[in-house]
């Protein structure tokens, strides 16, 4: 159970006692009560209940001061009134572990959060294009229209002479 906050700040949760001097909340632990200081908004290795050993980042916390109220985070914000903000957690490009989304390095493994700019992809081979070369067609040999003419003038002649003889 978390213990109730007599602190009028608003952007303290309920339960959480801020230690101004070290930047840590202090919070009860969920599975015992036994109080513990935690970091907010981080997850460390020391954040876990000496007592029962339960996880005390997920126990809630003083939500980060916002330095302008005029900012892009509307779609991050707690429904209500207070408008707390809530932060999301923007997974590790080399073992998806959810970090802050301040962080430069990831708090499990410990790589750069940026992610690394995608290799150039393989040139793709251009196939060549296969030319085919068609045949020639060969071309018709000309007729000689010479005899042709004169063996008809010739016939014609005939069948003329045949009819004015008759």
């Amino acid at each position: 159970m978390i213990r109730e906050s007599r602190h009028a700040d608003p952007h303290v949760t309920a339960g959480s006692v801020p230690d101004l001097t070290l930047g840590t909340v202090t919070v009860a632990c969920p599975g015992c009560g036994t109080p513990a200081s935690v970091q907010p908004g981080e997850r460390r290795a020391v954040d876990f209940c000496r007592q029962c050993d339960e996880p005390l980042f997920w126990a809630g916390g003083a939500v980060p001061r916002r330095e302008s109220v005029l900012t892009d985070d509307a779609r991050r914000r707690l429904p209500g009134t207070g408008g707390h903000g809530r932060t999301t957690g923007v997974p590790c490009p080399a073992c998806a572990e959810l970090n802050t989304t301040l962080a430069s390095v990831c708090a499990r493994c410990g790589s750069s959060m940026t992610p690394p700019e995608p290799a150039a992809p393989a040139p793709v081979a251009v196939p060549v294009p296969v030319v085919v070369v068609p045949e020639p067609v060969p071309e018709p040999e000309k007729v000689s229209w010479w005899p042709i003419l004169v063996a008809l003038t010739v016939v014609g002649a005939v069948c003329l002479g045949i009819g004015l003889w008759l």
